[in-house]
């Protein structure tokens, strides 16, 4: 006897849409430079001994990058425009950041003291009371504020008064190799 024919059984050969999950991934897969990320933690990444195995040093980055990633919004005249930024907790950059005019997910509020650090200083250093005429015009100067001013120039009290990119470099020149 043949069972019933159910409604999900029709979908199976459907395309499924990508879940917020899987966008989410993806997004963080295009921004975040992993390649760059493992070389210098690899030293450091715990190895397998008698207690139980460690999770994978790209495994555990990628956790810590989910948790550190946050959102606000920019005013405009064609709308809002809603900016997600990733913030390395070592050195205060911003590796990675994206801007759209719909926000499709909610940010982590795990612990965004960083996030939100980031975000008042372009407010209040950047954006301060202004409304952009265009969404692009706001893109133009988010991306001026983060990639040619806060990332190489800005300095940070926790970064010891230096720059994040300055302070990795700094770090990382005096690691023994």
């Amino acid at each position: 006897m043949m069972d019933q024919l159910r409604f999900s059984d029709e979908k199976i050969g459907a395309k499924r849409e990508p879940t917020r999950r899987a966008a989410f991934l993806a997004e963080m897969e295009a921004l975040i430079p992993w390649p760059r990320l493992m070389v210098p933690n690899e030293p450091a990444n715990p190895k397998a001994g008698k207690a139980r195995r460690p999770y994978a040093l790209e495994t555990r980055l990628r956790i810590c990058f989910m948790q550190q990633w946050f959102t606000t919004y920019i005013r405009t005249h064609e709308g809002w425009l809603y900016l997600a930024v990733v913030v390395d907790l070592f050195s205060r950059q911003s590796v990675g950041w994206s801007m759209d005019s719909r926000m499709s997910r909610g940010s982590n509020c795990h612990d965004n003291a960083v996030a939100e650090s980031l975000f008042q200083l372009l407010k209040r250093e950047r954006i301060q009371r202004k409304i952009y005429t265009t969404r692009e015009l706001a893109r133009q100067d988010t991306f001026d504020y983060i990639e040619m001013f806060y990332n190489p120039t800005r300095r940070h009290s926790h970064a010891d008064n230096l720059s994040p990119a300055n302070y990795e470099q700094q770090y990382f020149s005096e690691a023994p190799n």
